[in-house]
């Protein structure tokens, strides 16, 4: 096996490993549709799996994150050194895909450092004063709705590559398009835009 294909399987394994994390965010923002109640009970629960503890929290989600990233980095660099005759085309999904990973190194430790970080501990009420009061709704809600966007897109692309690619392209937009949906009712529903009692 060759070093370039031993990062590209880190990168995937390590890609899968965080979207783990990242399901079960994405889970508990689609949560706040049904309740305020809904949103902290499963962000209680998760964080029970991925944030007992700094220890825990480290190796589930910061670790496969930095990997992730370094071996992207590594690939990049690696591919930069192969001459090839003809220049490869490259889908625009894979892009995509790249780019939204470019941004999400930029986005991720932002709000990992604001959420983590940030003056108060994070529930339904905390969450929609910060919308409201700290970013302001008109700040908030587009940068909310293009993470999340860039984060289904970059993690749903990124897993079907990672599995060998099972589902069509089709079924791969109309997963994200699916997932979505759910997210930003819960985003509307973290902003008072919606009520959100089911």
């Amino acid at each position: 096996m060759s070093d370039l294909s031993t990062l590209r399987s880190i990168q995937r394994l390590s890609g899968a490993a965080f979207s783990v994390f990242v399901t079960l965010h994405l889970l508990t923002t689609a949560s706040a549709a049904l309740s305020n109640e809904s949103y902290d009970h499963y962000l209680a629960l998760f964080r029970k799996f991925y944030r007992p503890n700094p220890m825990v929290e480290g190796l589930v989600v910061v670790l496969p994150l930095i990997v992730h990233m370094i071996s992207n980095s590594l690939i990049f660099m690696k591919k930069k050194d192969i001459k090839t005759e003809k220049p490869i085309q490259v889908p625009l999904s894979k892009k995509i895909h790249t780019y939204t990973g470019y941004l999400l190194s930029l986005l991720v430790p932002v709000h990992a450092f604001a959420t983590r970080f940030g003056p108060k501990e994070a529930s339904f009420e905390h969450i929609q004063e910060a919308i409201h009061h700290e970013m302001g709704i008109n700040v908030a809600v587009p940068y909310f709705s293009v993470y999340l966007a860039i984060a289904v897109y970059h993690t749903i692309y990124g897993l079907n590559i990672s599995f060998g690619s099972p589902l069509r392209r089709p079924l791969v937009y109309a997963s994200m398009v699916g997932v979505l949906s759910v997210a930003y009712y819960g985003l509307a529903s973290l902003a008072g835009i919606v009520v959100n009692k089911l």
